[in-house]
């Protein structure tokens, strides 16, 4: 196994296939973390040439030189193949030394407990054994928060459309409480448009009106711009 630095192009054709894949692990999520004046890094792992596990790292600046790293929904790799987790972070660790990484903040794709629509754990399946060997190899957990990390969220809704044949069967297997909002907005003809560059002040402007409304802190116009420019 060598662990290397990877261009974009195939670390996207890599996460494109992942079953853990997100947005944030992609060449277009780089762009953007470039575009935010971040340092980005693209670690990976290959054996035989090809690419076994990959991550999508940010630098942000703290003080003077020294940088906090960041990975989101990621990195993407087997969690289960112990050899190759701790060759990967043991070679991470050495690799973000020159960028003088004092901390790097990790946000792992895989669940803990799988849990129903209500949140309750079902089952006595978990993944508890991986955190274990995270912990194990210096990769410390920091505990359950169910507050936003560097905006990623903590829990994921995965929806199961097996056995659904048509568009009346997916509105039947929701709740009663989404089926009337997804009615309501059949009925009220909302639809959703990839406008330009000259419809986004107007959108902004929207934000920064539902901001006051719901008192939460707009991003601005450069924000959304570079979102635009990054994921098109």
């Amino acid at each position: 196994m060598i662990f290397t630095l990877l261009n974009r192009d195939e670390f996207d054709d890599f996460s494109r296939v992942h079953a853990d894949s997100a947005f944030v692990q992609s060449k277009q999520m780089a762009e953007l973390l470039e575009l935010q004046k971040r340092k980005v890094l693209i670690f990976g792992v290959k054996e035989n040439n090809q690419i076994i596990a990959a991550g999508l790292f940010s630098l942000r600046k703290i003080f003077g030189p020294y940088n906090i790293g960041h990975c989101n929904q990621g990195p993407l790799i087997d969690w289960t193949n112990q050899e190759l987790v701790k060759f990967f972070f043991q070679n991470l660790k050495q690799a973000l030394k020159p960028y003088k990484c004092i901390n790097c903040v990790i946000t792992p794709n895989f669940e803990v407990y799988p849990r129903d629509i209500n949140g309750e754990i079902c089952g006595e399946d978990n993944n508890l054994n991986i955190i274990d060997y995270l912990n194990q190899i210096g990769v410390i957990h920091q505990g359950y928060d169910n507050s936003a990390i560097n905006g990623v969220g903590r829990w994921f809704f995965y929806k199961d459309f097996s056995g659904l044949k048509n568009k009346q069967d997916l509105l039947d297997s929701f709740d009663h409480a989404t089926r009337q909002n997804i009615r309501k907005t059949i009925k009220n003809n909302l639809s959703v448009s990839y406008d330009g560059e000259e419809r986004l002040a107007k959108f902004v402007n929207l934000m920064e009106k539902t901001a006051a409304r719901r008192d939460f802190d707009d991003r601005g116009l450069s924000y959304y711009r570079n979102l635009k420019q990054a994921f098109g």
